[in-house]
């Protein structure tokens, strides 16, 4: 008798290390494709600019561009529209109540959503409708369009982290789980802006 429950516990152990083996394995592969953003781009306009996340948005010119590709761990595409310097400062001049030195307008959820700053710690000094959740505060984001075609790629050092520490099984991201994964955004949004300065 005793041998029979030492042997049903063996047969189920046995089931259990390939299902959580696996489950570990696939978190620790999403993990690590949450690191990576790498899009093409098409549209109009001249622009280059990179980000560091919530802390730095520098950059020149301005399109209208739709972008579709790989976006830390899912397929996405969409249409956004964005100004840095100097077509911003002269919207600026025409309108001072919407001063910027960046802004963007993409569509989120069917709304459209809009940031402006002005450039430096734009997550603490103007978060606008728009802001990066905390695992993506620190992304570094190269993007470039040339008149009619472009391209964008990221590195998020919040994902790496989480990608690390996975190792472990500290999940900081909250997303091993495959609920918690599919609730999970790059963006935190809201419908009307809070801002310093009136959208």
């Amino acid at each position: 008798m005793g041998g029979t429950g030492h042997l049903r516990r063996l047969i189920l152990v046995l089931l259990l290390v390939p299902v959580t083996g696996c489950s570990y394995s696939r978190a620790r592969l999403n993990d690590f494709t949450d690191i990576w953003r790498a899009e093409a781009k098409v549209g109009l306009g001249l622009q280059f600019d990179f980000q560091t996340g919530e802390l730095l948005h520098l950059g020149i010119g301005s399109s209208y561009q739709y972008s579709f590709g790989f976006v830390y761990g899912e397929f996405d595409s969409g249409y956004r529209y964005e100004d840095h310097f100097p077509v911003s400062i002269i919207n600026t001049l025409s309108n001072p109540a919407n001063s910027q030195i960046h802004s963007f307008e993409m569509e989120i959820e069917d709304k459209i959503v809009k940031h402006r700053c002005y450039s430096v710690a734009p997550g603490e000094l103007y978060e606008g409708d728009l802001r990066r959740s905390d695992v993506h505060y620190f992304d570094f984001e190269f993007n470039f369009l040339a008149l009619v075609i472009g391209f964008q790629f990221g590195f998020s050092w919040g994902e790496w982290v989480d990608f690390m520490l996975g190792w472990f099984g500290i999940d900081i991201a909250d997303d091993d789980d495959p609920a918690e994964r599919e609730r999970r955004t790059i963006w935190n949004w809201k419908d009307r802006s809070k801002a310093l300065i009136d959208p």
